[in-house]
């Protein structure tokens, strides 16, 4: 772990390889009755071993209570691009029915079949990637360090 100072280890340290902001690591540190006031102040190794234990045990249970699901994720991306394709393509049908038929050489009373042709084939695909895009992005957009790279300051809750 990090470097050592007279075998003290700086809570920046300790911050940095949780992924947590120092401020967090401080505030885990006095609740433990360990002594640092700030991000440079050094910890004994059974120290950082005690704030590291506390800073695990209080990340899986705020994990387990408040984090994204994988499923939510993947529901919110496949519901987004069926939603979107739905209302495109039924909007094509309401206000634009004949000069559709005439563009792709359907009749007019096949036009809404050919709609749900084109859904079928193309929507249904287009769903699938969104679901699988917006896990990978949201995963990746959800971790702590990342979002504090952004500008964003504990706004959701974990």
């Amino acid at each position: 772990m990090g470097v050592k100072l007279l075998g003290k280890i700086k809570i920046h340290e300790i911050a940095k390889k949780l992924g947590l902001a120092s401020k967090e690591v401080l505030e885990a540190a006095n609740n433990l009755k360990i002594e640092a006031k700030s991000h440079l102040s050094g910890v004994s190794e059974e120290e950082a071993k005690k704030i590291e234990a506390q800073l695990t045990n209080n990340s899986n249970e705020k994990t387990k209570k408040t984090g994204v699901s994988s499923i939510g994720l993947v529901t919110a991306g496949v519901a987004g691009a069926m939603t979107n394709t739905l209302l495109v393509m039924n909007l094509i049908f309401l206000f634009f029915r004949e000069a559709y038929a005439s563009a792709n050489n359907v009749a007019v009373s096949g036009v809404y079949t050919f709609i749900l042709s084109i859904i079928g084939i193309n929507g249904v695909p287009e769903a699938i990637v969104a679901g699988v895009l917006t896990l990978c992005i949201g995963r990746a957009l959800l971790k702590k360090n990342v979002r504090e790279r952004l500008g964003f300051r504990n706004d959701i809750g974990y």
